[in-house]
């Protein structure tokens, strides 16, 4: 944007629309398009994809992906992954070369406490904190790249949160974590107890905290967040392109080894360069016998890589699974503070009515416009 002249505010132009943004929404409208939501009320099958609209959402991200190989966008490094989500340093622009799409902002938002993501008692609002459930926890893998559930894994139910993906380390507060590391007046709040009863289980009802958009020292006790200090999530990151492209190239393409024409890499290859940033192994070949198969991983790696990050929600109803009880059911974990039994319980179980709730109504003013302007299914 600085180097044009139509609507040009120099060293002012952060978070406009640009080239990479619009290839990268076209082909998230196209994969919502392809999805077996919108399959389903087009063709009554639920259970798959449109292909010819599916390969129509893999060529757009192409053209993003394109633009990340001739250096526009990039992956941060891991140890700067963090520089999506937060900042404590005055003046640093988090619209980085990962940032596809963001909402601008020029100023940092000073001692944001963001009830959701923050604990009560370190600054965060009495409701409203969003403690992992188990079922997200779940969809971490080990650091050897497998799932939790796969033979040869190394999980240990006994040690639940030893040797897991990067990923988890750095997004979820696990029970003994320090969570305060320059007071010496609060030594009652420094390591998470999220134990049964324990101090800090009132808000991580579930048995898990968050910390994906919280520096290290940001918060009440600490002190050390300040007028520089920044939460915020990205619209849409390079990583989350990666992975939608994924998805339509299996797809569309004819599963893990599909691409686009002229592809910049394979269905199966976008999916490990994502991994790969936080060292993760490839996919084993197991999860690559075919597009059924690799349609559940890709899935899974969107959960994992954007979670926290308000995707879930649309995810699980474009692919249609909202409904499925797994799905509605949220669990946390009852623990001792000595970690000798792990017992799963239902925290809520959410309604959900497969034939209304994957839409929401119109008002019936608007729909009494004209009789072609129908009501959503359900809602009649």
């Amino acid at each position: 944007w600085d180097e044009t002249t139509p609507g040009a505010y120099i060293g002012n132009n952060a978070g406009r629309v640009t080239k990479g943004a619009a290839y990268g929404y076209l082909g998230k409208n196209w994969l919502y398009a392809a999805s077996p939501l919108m399959n389903g009320m087009e063709t009554g099958d639920y259970s798959s994809y449109n292909t010819e609209l599916a390969k129509k959402a893999a060529d757009a991200f192409n053209g993003l992906l394109k633009l990340a190989d001739e250096g526009y966008y990039r992956l941060l490094d891991w140890p700067d992954y963090s520089k999506n989500f937060w900042t404590m340093t005055a003046n640093e622009n988090l619209m980085g070369p990962e940032w596809v799409w963001g909402h601008p902002y020029y100023r940092q938002s000073g001692k944001a406490s963001r009830g959701e993501h923050m604990l009560q008692q370190f600054g965060g609002t009495a409701a409203g904190y969003a403690p992992p459930t188990l079922e997200l926890v779940n969809k971490f893998g080990m650091k050897n790249g497998l799932p939790i559930d796969a033979a040869g894994s190394g999980y240990d139910p006994a040690d639940p949160w030893k040797d897991r993906d990067p990923r988890f380390d750095y997004s979820i507060i696990v029970d003994g974590e320090q969570m305060l590391f320059y007071t010496t007046t609060h030594d009652v709040d420094k390591y998470a107890q999220f134990f049964t009863g324990g101090r800090h289980r009132g808000n991580a009802v579930t048995g898990f905290g968050q910390k994906k958009f919280l520096g290290k020292g940001a918060n009440k006790l600490d002190n050390k967040w300040n007028n520089n200090t920044l939460f915020i999530v990205p619209y849409m990151r390079l990583a989350h392109a990666y992975l939608m492209y994924a998805e339509a190239a299996n797809e569309g393409y004819g599963g893990p080894d599909g691409k686009s024409p002229g592809g910049v890499m394979s269905a199966k290859e976008a999916v490990n360069f994502v991994r790969q940033r936080a060292e993760v192994p490839n996919v084993d070949a197991r999860y690559l016998t075919s597009k059924e198969v690799f349609r559940n991983t890709i899935r899974n790696e969107i959960g994992v890589e954007t979670c926290l990050e308000g995707q879930q929600w649309f995810d699980y109803r474009r692919w249609y699974i909202a409904h499925l009880p797994e799905n509605r059911t949220k669990t946390g974990l009852n623990f001792d503070k000595n970690h000798t039994y792990f017992t799963p319980f239902t925290v809520t179980e959410i309604l959900f009515d497969p034939k209304k709730h994957y839409w929401l109504p119109f008002r019936r003013d608007e729909v009494s416009l004209y009789p072609e302007f129908y009501q959503n299914p359900g809602w009649e």
